[in-house]
């Protein structure tokens, strides 16, 4: 069964990872399934700015 809060989707890939289980920012919101092939995808998210409030 595919779990969202389980951080690897695939069990042999240490790559693809699901986002929501990683975000430890409160401004940066996901769904439930998104991916991303990488591990941190906080750290590449830069296009916003939290100092006024944005959210992501």
């Amino acid at each position: 069964m595919i779990n969202p809060e389980k951080i690897f989707p695939l069990s042999d890939s240490n790559s693809l990872t699901y986002i929501k289980p990683t975000i430890t920012r409160p401004n940066i919101i996901v769904g439930e399934f998104p991916y991303y092939s990488g591990r941190d995808f906080e750290r590449h998210a830069t296009q916003h700015y939290e100092f006024i409030g944005e959210k992501l």
